[in-house]
């Protein structure tokens, strides 16, 4: 299915590079035209994208841009769209769980209207060793729960962990572990699933010819 993955952050050399780095990783090329049809990859920096702002203490969600993100998956038949992260769509307070709220059930509707997938990336607040759950996302709770279904992204710390993948702490650091946070309103739970980090030589074009 076609897939688009919105970086807010970067810049769109380094969400290529690192798509290029991934399907590169699994085996897959851009010079596939059924990979290449179904991958979109756009940066923040060049076209941001702020569903709502804060109008005298008053959250107030920017329709018109509700109306083209919707118009947008449609032509382009996406079926799963990630947001990365979810801090960088709005500009309403991140603790106040009424704007939040409001935040997040305008993005359940361009879900809806498009008939597709909304991932949203949020980041958790500073832990200090203890263990990730969806509650530990940083602001309000409410982005939680007006989630569907929530999973969780930490590195591998519990020793139990360590064993099942035959690694040792010191290359712990290298692994994550994401599973279920807790809420999952539709589906089966998936329990843990665990990553590795890779790094991965790509060719990049430079004046005068390809390099790494």
């Amino acid at each position: 299915t076609r897939v688009a993955y919105y970086n807010l952050e970067d810049g769109i050399d380094t969400a290529d590079r690192a798509s290029k780095a991934a399907l590169q990783h699994y085996g897959l090329s851009l010079d596939d035209p059924d990979v290449l049809d179904n991958i979109m990859v756009m940066s923040g920096r060049d076209a941001p994208v702020k569903i709502a702002t804060a109008d005298r203490g008053a959250t107030k969600i920017i329709e018109p841009l509700i109306e083209a993100m919707v118009a947008w998956l449609r032509v382009g038949r996406v079926k799963v769209l990630t947001i990365d992260p979810f801090v960088d769509t709005h500009a309403v307070p991140e603790s106040d769980n009424s704007a939040i709220n409001e935040v997040a059930k305008a993005w359940g509707r361009v879900a809806e209207r498009a008939d597709c997938a909304v991932h949203l990336v949020h980041h958790v607040r500073k832990l200090n060793g203890k263990r990730v759950e969806a509650e530990d996302a940083r602001g309000a709770v409410a982005l939680i729960a007006a989630a569907r279904v929530t999973r969780t992204l930490a590195h591998v710390t519990e020793p139990n962990d360590m064993a099942a993948l035959g690694i040792g702490e010191a290359d712990a650091r290298n692994y994550f572990l994401s599973e279920d946070g807790g809420k999952r309103n539709v589906g089966q739970a998936s329990g843990k699933l665990f990553f590795r980090r890779a790094s991965v030589p790509i060719a990049v074009q430079r004046e005068g010819g390809a390099g790494y």
